[in-house]
């Protein structure tokens, strides 16, 4: 099984490459890395730059809390963070990040330079490549925190085959930043592709953000979800009439947190069950607060995944809610798998075809 090698500790380098393909998986992933750490230093406003679908260049800015300038180094090294003290503190989770693992794993696939201020400090930057820091000192630029990525995966060329076409890498990235502007809906956001300005998110309140993201179309035929018990759930659910081919316009929040989720999903099918055919699926945003320690975010690298203490309560929770404001409003029912026609049918727009990639 060894062959004649011998069993040997890898040298750092390949480690931190290893290491960083289950946190860095294409330009989306660092995008959704960054911007998190920017709402965990409490940004008001952030600005995301690409080149390239983010292959040529990242670039997150915002104007957070800044990082002290004798800290830049340590923000590079695997398991250094400021978010949590010990393994206790994993049963409370409040931040998005926790693990101390973006940075580190960014750096070791790319040239990164970050360039922060703290209020009432100077700024100052720092250069990494590969894993390898190159320069620290002196800047200049306004508190918060300017990352610029360039050259993703220039020294792991097989990663750089696997990723999709410019514009299948562009779409995550822009579902990512919609999914984290959904969580923070009181914060600002801003896209800026190739010098062109794609998206913007002003600071909002939840609804206004949810009907934003699910788009004008889906937006027009929606209802608000208010629960505060047993389990605290508001959402903006699409009509029947808004109801998709594709899953794309279903999103799930837990404790502030993008998260993908079979149960919710189900939760979500079911409750729509018979008021919409088989072949469609429902728009929705779900935003779901529960303690901490019913919640394990610590299920993989890239947080997306979350397991619930009690499953199947949260699911005939959910269910039930959804169902209960469904019912409070005149819709359009199905009945044997064929829609009764309606003049609100929405028709599919280019979210609903396939994506290129």
């Amino acid at each position: 099984m060894t062959g004649n090698q011998g069993i040997q500790v890898l040298p750092p380098s390949a480690a931190e490459r290893i290491a960083a393909g289950e946190v860095v998986e294409r330009p989306g992933s660092v995008v959704k890395e960054l911007v998190e750490n920017s709402l965990d230093a409490g940004a008001r406003r952030i600005t995301v730059e690409l080149v390239g679908a983010g292959r040529r260049l990242i670039r997150v800015t915002d104007d957070g809390e800044g990082i002290a300038a004798n800290e830049l180094p340590l923000a590079f090294q695997r398991f250094a963070t400021s978010k949590i003290r010990a393994a206790e503190d994993l049963q409370r989770i409040h931040t998005y990040g926790f693990r101390g693992e973006a940075l580190p794993s960014v750096a070791a696939v790319a040239r990164v330079e970050m360039v922060s201020r703290v209020r009432d400090g100077e700024a100052s930057g720092i250069k990494i490549e590969g894993g390898t820091q190159k320069s620290h000192g002196p800047a200049s630029g306004p508190v918060g925190t300017t990352v610029t990525v360039e050259n993703l995966f220039f020294n792991t060329p097989a990663r750089r085959r696997f990723l999709k076409s410019p514009a299948r890498e562009a779409a995550v990235i822009i579902e990512a930043i919609e999914a984290l502007a959904l969580a923070a809906p009181d914060v600002a956001f801003r896209l800026i592709d190739e010098g062109r300005e794609i998206l913007w998110y002003p600071a909002e309140p939840f609804a206004d953000r949810a009907r934003r993201v699910l788009g004008p179309r889906v937006a027009a035929h929606t209802l608000e979800l208010s629960a505060r018990a047993p389990v605290d759930l508001e959402g903006i659910l699409g009509t029947p009439q808004a109801a998709q081919l594709r899953r794309t316009h279903q999103r799930f929040l837990v404790n502030r947190r993008p998260v993908r989720s079979p149960l919710l999903a189900r939760a979500l099918t079911e409750a729509y069950h018979t008021l919409i055919p088989d072949d469609r699926h429902p728009a929705a945003v779900l935003a779901l607060r529960l303690p901490p320690q019913e919640v394990d975010a610590n299920v993989h690298p890239r947080k997306v995944e979350v397991r619930f203490v009690d499953e199947r309560r949260l699911f005939d929770v959910v269910t039930r809610e959804v169902r209960r404001a469904l019912l409070r409003v005149p819709l359009v029912h199905v009945v044997s798998g064929a829609r009764t026609a309606g003049v609100g049918d929405v028709p599919a727009g280019p979210e609903e075809r396939p994506a290129d990639g």
